[in-house]
């Protein structure tokens, strides 16, 4: 299950990418808050922090609202944090 999870997020990743190189980026924007941004990656790849012994804890700030693509924002920070819990030295 784990790896059809993870093979489903690279195929979402790579459509976004492609969606981004086609100039679709602007499209299907809407406001979201950056919080729950941040903990939509976070929970994402919560297995791959929790295997590297990473725990993050999110601390909201003030209230703070952009107009992306959720599912691109998402996706871009669950790659980072994949990363960093991968390669990152001494891993996080």
């Amino acid at each position: 299950r784990e790896e059809t999870g993870r093979l489903a997020d690279l195929v979402e990743s790579l459509l976004a990418l492609a969606r981004v190189d086609g100039g679709g980026a602007g499209e299907g924007r809407r406001e979201r808050d950056v919080t729950d941004l941040v903990e939509s990656g976070i929970q994402r790849e919560s297995r791959t922090l929790a295997a590297a012994g990473c725990a993050l804890e999110v601390v909201p700030g003030p209230a703070a609202t952009v107009s992306v693509q959720p599912e691109l924002i998402t996706a871009a920070l669950a790659n980072l944090l994949r990363n960093a819990a991968t390669h990152a030295p001494g891993r996080p």
